[in-house]
C-alpha cells in the first residue's frame, strides 16, 4: 500500500514539473528560514551547557541603592567569594573573573620572536577557573594551567597568530600593557568547540600575576568595588535557595558597618550559570546578552514563516483540485475509502515537506556565512554529531508536512465519484472561502511581519546613532 501510494506520488510530482518546482522550493525556502532561526534561538540558549557541574554553578549578582539610585549588576566585590567559601559548607569552590578593560589595559602586545601583534578581551582569573569551568584543551590540561604566576592560557586563535603550527606549551610570551612587559609561560590553548560562553576571552591569565593579583588580593572593601565577576560552585546537593536565604546575614556580618558609613544598601543573590547569557537587566555583564521576550519573538517569526509556506501550499493543492478529482473518483469506484484518501494525500504532503528540508539543508549550508555575518552570530551545521539538530529536522517535516498536508487531504478526499465522473468537479467541502481567508491571512502576516522588521531596523539605527551623553566603555562597577 505505502509503496503504491509512494509511486502514485512521485508520478503526480513528475508529470506537474512547474507545481512541484513552486511547492517543494516554497517549502524549502521557509524551512530554510525557520531552521537558521531555530538554529540561532537554540544557540543563543545553549550557552554554558558544556560545563561539567553546570548544575551546581552560580555567580554572584549584586543589588545596590546608593543616593536613591538602584543597581542591578552582573559584578561584585572580591573578598566576598572567599568568604563564602570559609563560611558556607554548601560552597565548594570559587572562582573570580575580572576583564582588562576594566583595569584600564584594554589592548596587550604579545610578541614570541619575530611574531608580534596586539590583542583584546585578556582576562585576570583566579587559578581555580578551569576547575570550574569546562574548556576543551587544544594543549595542556587544565588542572593546575593556572597554579603560578604568570602563566597564561590562549584560545587557540590566539595561539596559532603567535606560534603557527608549533606546540604553544611551554613557550614564552612577552606581553606589554598598562601593567608594564612581562614573561608569560604558555601553559594551555583552548577552543570553544565544547559550546559557547559568556566569558569571552583571548588570553586567561592567572590572577596571581603581577600588580593585578596583589591589588586584588588586598582589596577588603565590601560595599563598592563591585567590579569583577565571582562564580561558587556548590556541592552536589546543596540548595541554593537555602544558601541564598543566609546571605543577608552573611553580608551584615562583614558590610553592616561600612554600608551605613556609605549611605547604601546591598544584596547579593545567586544566578545560575545557565541563566546568565539569556537574562537582561544588568548594568555590568562581560559580554552582551539576549533578552528571553526577543528569543519568543523570533521563535513567533519562525513558525509564522512556516505557516506562510504552508499556506502557499494548501492554495497550490486546492487550487489544482480539477487535476486530480478523477484520480480521486477511480480510486473510489474501486473500493478506497476517504481515510485511504486522506492518508495518501498526508503521505504526499510529507514527501514534499521531506524534499523541501532535503533541499534546504544545502542552501542553508551555502548561505550559512551569509547569515552569520547579518545575525553575528557563529552557527556551525555539525549533521552528525548533534542529535538534536536531527531532531528538529524531523519535527519540521512532520509539523510541516501536516499543517500543509491536512487541509488537501480533507478536500480532495471528499470528491463525490459519481459527480465527478459526470464532469461536476466539486466536493463537499468549499475550497473557495477558504482559500480566500487563507490568502487574506497571508497578506495580513507577511505585512505585518515587514512593518515590525522596518519598525526594529529603524528603532535599531536610532539607538546605534543616538548620543547617551556618557562614554559606555568608561563605565565600571560602584
Amino acid at each position: 500500500m505505502i509503496k503504491s501510494y509512494l509511486k502514485t506520488a512521485l508520478r503526480f510530482l513528475l508529470k506537474n514539473k512547474t507545481f512541484s518546482f513552486i511547492n517543494i522550493f516554497g517549502l524549502a525556502a521557509g524551512t530554510l528560514c525557520c531552521l537558521y532561526i531555530l538554529l540561532y534561538v537554540q544557540q543563543q540558549y545553549g550557552y554554558d551547557k558544556q560545563h561539567k557541574d553546570a548544575k551546581d554553578i552560580y555567580r554572584i549578582t549584586t543589588d545596590l541603592v546608593l543616593t536613591g539610585d538602584k543597581h542591578h549588576s552582573g559584578a561584585s566585590s572580591p573578598p566576598i567569594t572567599p568568604a563564602m567559601r570559609r563560611d558556607f559548607p554548601e560552597v565548594q569552590n570559587y572562582t573570580r573573573v575580572v576583564s582588562t578593560d576594566i583595569l584600564g589595559a584594554k589592548q596587550h602586545l604579545l610578541r614570541y620572536k619575530e611574531q608580534s601583534f596586539y590583542e583584546n578581551d585578556a582576562l585576570y582569573v583566579d587559578s581555580t577557573f578551569f576547575d570550574i569551568f569546562t574548556y576543551n584543551f587544544v594543549e595542556g590540561h587544565p588542572a593546575h594551567a593556572l597554579d603560578d604566576p604568570y602563566d597564561v592560557v590562549l584560545l587557540k586563535p590566539t595561539a596559532e597568530k603567535l606560534f603557527g603550527s608549533e606546540s604553544a606549551i611551554g613557550k614564552m610570551v612577552n606581553i606589554d600593557d598598562a601593567y608594564g612587559k612581562h614573561d608569560f609561560k604558555v601553559t594551555g590553548v583552548v577552543d570553544e568547540s565544547l559550546g559557547k560562553s559568556h566569558i569571552e576571552g583571548n588570553l586567561f591569565i592567572t590572577m596571581k600575576s603581577g600588580q593585578v593579583g596583589k591589588a586584588i588580593s588586598n582589596i577588603t572593601e565590601w560595599a563598592g568595588n563591585n567590579f569583577l565577576f565571582a562564580y561558587v560552585k556548590l556541592r552536589s546537593g546543596a540548595d541554593p535557595l537555602v544558601l541564598e536565604k543566609k546571605l543577608p546575614a552573611f553580608l551584615n556580618k562583614y558590610a553592616a558597618d561600612r554600608l551605613k558609613a556609605l549611605g547604601m544598601q546591598k544584596q547579593l543573590h545567586l544566578q545560575h550559570v545557565n541563566d546568565i547569557h539569556t537574562t537582561s537587566g544588568y548594568e555590568v555583564e562581560p559580554t552582551k546578552t539576549v533578552d528571553p521576550s526577543f528569543l519568543l519573538i523570533l521563535i513567533v517569526i519562525a513558525v509564522l514563516i512556516q505557516v506562510i509556506a504552508c499556506i502557499n501550499f494548501m492554495n497550490l493543492s486546492t487550487a489544482r483540485a480539477s487535476k486530480r478529482a478523477k484520480e480521486v473518483s477511480v480510486r473510489k469506484v474501486i473500493g478506497a475509502g476517504k481515510y485511504d484518501l486522506m492518508k495518501q494525500f498526508l503521505g504526499e504532503s510529507f514527501l514534499l515537506a521531506f524534499i523541501g528540508v532535503i533541499i534546504a539543508l544545502p542552501l542553508l549550508y551555502f548561505f550559512l556565512p551569509y547569515l552569520n555575518d547579518i545575525t553575528r552570530a557563529d552557527i556551525h551545521l555539525t549533521f552528525f554529531a548533534d542529535y538534536r539538530l536531527w531532531l528538529m529536522l524531523t519535527g519540521l517535516v512532520l509539523v510541516t508536512g501536516f499543517l500543509a498536508g491536512s487541509y488537501p487531504a480533507f478536500y480532495l478526499s471528499n470528491f463525490e465519484a459519481i459527480k465527478v465522473i459526470k464532469g461536476n468537479f466539486t466536493s463537499r467541502i468549499s475550497a473557495t472561502g477558504i482559500r480566500k481567508s487563507l490568502v487574506v491571512f497571508q497578506f495580513v502576516l507577511s505585512i505585518v511581519m515587514i512593518t515590525g522588521i522596518i519598525i526594529i531596523y529603524s528603532q535599531l539605527n536610532f539607538i546605534k546613532s543616538k548620543d547617551l551623553g556618557f562614554d559606555k566603555s568608561q563605565k565600571t562597577g560602584v
